[in-house]
């Protein structure tokens, strides 16, 4: 495989269903960098489009807050492990990651403490120098940038993290460049890794795969992800991956013909049925996923991930009173079990009881919580706030806000 070409006419569409495949198999800073692809990609194509560009701001807030949490978690394992440094490097990336200021709050905690516990353990002495020339011993393993590349594999499963940490610089190298975005660069080095790591570098089909998949070359995606699953036929990331290339080709039918040929206790969890459903909705089967899902729900009980699927699939079919009432639910859930609301359900109930002409003091403030949380997306929260206010009659608030979100589009239209 030598050095491919980006393939440029790439809609932001399909960015964002790249970045949803990530997101759903946790690996969250590769859907971060996919959902701000589609969004760069849409104010290029349709910078008018800001219903679109919303979902998509909601999407990176989504895909940032959950990798924070991820290195915040990775970071009290290293904590409990007495690796410092590391422990510090993983609570700080998560810092700069979050803008939930409880987080943040925590965040900071973990890191005086950590910084408290690297004191106590500092020996009293300075460390003795050896060697001939009286240079301090270095560690042996010390490369430029190894930090950032710890980070991004910190999340990984453990047999996967621990393989990826064995495969060398070439590897190393590659990875960063992919999670950069630097697919060009990305895929022959990861290549080359392949090469060097055979056999045994099984798991870089998976990385090339997604390299290809960004480079535009679908078919040599399915391929050497087709490889990966019959190298590793019990890890769900590659039957989502392979299955993200067959839709790109519109093989709706191999996607399926896929994920039933998966082993049967595989085929049997949440996350394939996931999948299945995905499937249908991407070949635009919506009667079909509308009764896949609510299958689901009846022989497994209620899942999160199931009833937010369901409401996409709803709002696909036109039926924005059913979606409403299923946001409505994981809401509900989220407040009871005390868990922090993703900010994309709480923008689409917003959303849908907006259409459906809810305009009650719960719904302004839920989009003045939302014009906190996505600063980004205010001026047309402030827009559908001036809307609220003067369906309730508070004329002077209406214009209020309304010039607000006005100044805030001058200010975006003069940049």
């Amino acid at each position: 495989m030598g050095l491919l070409k980006f393939f440029s006419g790439k809609d932001p569409e399909e960015y964002e269903k790249q970045g949803d495949a990530f997101f759903n198999i946790g690996e969250f800073g590769s859907a971060k960098l996919e959902y701000e692809s589609a969004l760069n990609k849409l104010e290029k194509k349709r910078p008018d489009d800001t219903g679109y560009a919303n979902r998509l701001q909601v999407k990176i807030v989504r895909s940032r807050e959950s990798l924070a949490r991820a290195h915040m978690e990775s970071g009290e394992d290293l904590l409990a492990q007495e690796l410092y440094d590391d422990a510090e490097d993983m609570f700080l990336l998560a810092s700069e990651l979050t803008e939930n200021r409880t987080l943040k709050d925590a965040l900071e905690d973990l890191l005086q403490e950590t910084k408290r516990r690297k004191r106590e353990g500092m020996p009293k002495e300075a460390p003795v120098v050896t060697g001939d020339d009286g240079a301090a011993e270095q560690p042996a393993y010390h490369h430029e940038g190894d930090e950032y590349f710890t980070a991004l594999v910190s999340t990984l499963p453990d047999e996967i993290r621990h393989a990826y940490l064995e495969y060398g610089d070439t590897f190393r190298e590659g990875y960063v460049a992919l999670n950069q975005g630097d697919y060009e660069q990305a895929l022959p080095l990861l290549t080359n890794a392949l090469e060097e790591n055979m056999p045994g570098g099984d798991h870089i089909y998976f990385e090339i795969g997604t390299a290809c998949l960004n480079l535009g070359k679908t078919e040599e995606a399915r391929k050497v992800l087709e490889e990966y699953v019959r190298a590793n036929p019990s890890l769900l990331r590659g039957y989502h991956l392979l299955c993200e290339a067959l839709w790109e080709m519109e093989a709706f039918d191999e996607a399926h013909k896929v994920i039933r040929s998966s082993p049967p206790e595989l085929r049997k969890t949440l996350h394939m049925k996931i999948l299945d459903g995905e499937t249908l909705f991407r070949a635009g089967q919506y009667e079909k996923a509308e009764s896949f899902y609510n299958n689901c729900l009846n022989t497994d009980g209620w899942d999160e991930n199931i009833v937010r699927a369901l409401a996409i699939t709803y709002e696909a079919l036109g039926k924005t009173a059913k979606a409403n009432d299923l946001y409505g639910e994981i809401m509900t859930e989220c407040q009871q079990c005390r868990t922090r609301l993703d900010p994309f359900i709480k923008a689409r109930y917003a959303d849908t009881s907006f259409e459906l002409g809810n305009m009650s003091g719960a719904i302004l403030e839920l989009y003045l919580s939302l014009a906190q949380e996505l600063p980004g997306e205010r001026a047309q929260y402030y827009r559908k706030i001036s809307q609220i206010y003067a369906a309730q009659g508070y004329e002077n608030e209406s214009l209020r806000y309304l010039a607000f979100a006005e100044r805030i589009e001058d200010q975006e239209g003069s940049e």
